[in-house]
């Protein structure tokens, strides 16, 4: 009777290990720029306003004050599916040059890749009552 137990475990357990799989979540991070906002940007403007055009920097590097870079990566299922970068070079306070990774700006044009948060995990988009 033990090992017929024991037995009904094991397959059970086996079972639900088989089940189990590696899930990835997406991921997100950095300062999503886009075309339109890069288009606003322009030498001469002070610190003040290419923050408020692009928000705080993802990094400010203490040893080249003069240089913000903003980076977007986003990551799906593991892979990497949109990367950009942008450096923005100050001199005297004033914005002295732009270099875009990638240059081309074709790249720049189509919104950047984000995770769609619209429709919450599990629920049916086609169920919404409209008033």
């Amino acid at each position: 009777m033990l090992k017929r137990l024991i037995s009904i475990l094991c397959v059970a357990g086996l079972g639900l290990l088989a089940g189990c799989g590696i899930h990835r979540i997406d991921v997100q991070q950095g300062n999503v720029v886009d075309e339109a906002m890069i288009k606003q940007l322009h030498t001469g403007m002070s610190r003040r306003q290419v923050k408020f055009v692009l928000g705080t920097p993802l990094l400010e590097d203490p040893f080249h004050a003069n240089r913000w870079d903003y980076v977007y990566m986003y990551s799906k299922d593991g892979e990497l599916v949109d990367k950009r970068h942008l450096t923005l070079y100050f001199k005297d306070d004033a914005l002295d040059k732009i270099v875009t990774v990638p240059e081309n700006p074709q790249a720049w044009a189509k919104p950047p890749e984000v995770p769609d948060e619209r429709t919450p995990a599990g629920s049916d988009s086609g169920d919404q009552d409209s008033d």
